[in-house]
């Protein structure tokens, strides 16, 4: 696992036995797409009201495939997918966070709308909090932004 992924963790305050759970998923992923390296890794986050720290999804991204780990702590239920779907709308929301600098209080969301007409209605929905926030957003800037198509270019 590239160590920019494990100061990711580190920063996130994911403690080991979930980042060795992590570190499995990872070794399981690589396994389905050997030729291929991961390049970026996001965990979709929340804060409950009591601020107890949720961590929900678990993304990994390399340069042709998405990878999804749902509900990743207690379940095995893993996707994996083409990463040159293209999107035709991302709304970004966020609270407490100027998308320069995230604080302890920052939140953001993300939702991206596929443009293929298989997928309509369908999307990619992401969260962080505190400074997750900044993460999602260089996911956003290389992994989002750049195949966001006009609605005239919608894959069919």
């Amino acid at each position: 696992m590239k160590t920019e992924f494990l100061e990711y963790f580190k920063t996130m305050g994911i403690r080991e036995p979930i980042q060795k759970r992590i570190e499995s998923i990872y070794e399981y992923f690589e396994s389905l797409v050997p030729k291929e390296k991961f390049v970026d890794v996001f965990v979709n986050d929340y804060v409950q009201a009591d601020g107890t720290r949720i961590y929900a999804d678990l993304r990994l991204y390399s340069e042709k495939r998405a990878a999804l780990a749902t509900d990743f702590i207690t379940t095995n239920d893993f996707k994996v997918g083409a990463e040159g779907r293209t999107f035709e709308v991302a709304n970004l929301r966020s609270q407490n966070y100027d998308f320069k600098k995230a604080t302890g209080e920052s939140r953001l969301n993300l939702v991206a709308w596929y443009s293929n007409i298989r997928f309509r209605g369908a999307g990619m929905y992401l969260q962080g909090s505190g400074e997750n926030c900044d993460y999602l957003m260089k996911i956003y800037y290389k992994h989002i932004l750049p195949r966001l198509v006009s609605v005239g270019a919608r894959e069919e």
